[in-house]
């Protein structure tokens, strides 16, 4: 599996957003979890004028029984430019 290079700015919100995302775990009426999850994220970095960039994010239940969750970039390809996750490349977040 290849490292994801991601920048502090990118690190930083894909972390901030995955703790969204968890606390709606908690939530009445937030997303029920099912111990291996995935979600679409758009890093939007209007700070450095970088392009938004897209990324999956997979959170799981480890071996510990703790919350785990990577970060995957979304590529396009193809016929019709569909999506794919890049499941080679991953971050892990926490």
């Amino acid at each position: 599996m290849n490292e994801l290079n991601l920048t502090d700015y990118e690190f930083g919100f894909l972390v901030a957003k995955s703790q969204e995302i968890v606390k709606s775990f908690e939530q009445t009426g937030g997303c029920i979890y099912e111990g291996d999850d995935w979600y679409s994220v758009t890093v939007v970095d209007v700070v450095h004028g970088r392009k938004d960039a897209e990324y999956d994010l997979n959170i799981w239940d480890g071996d510990d029984g703790k919350m785990c969750c990577s970060a995957y970039p979304v590529t396009y390809k193809g016929e019709g430019n569909k999506a794919y996750t890049d499941g080679s490349t991953c971050a892990r977040l926490w």
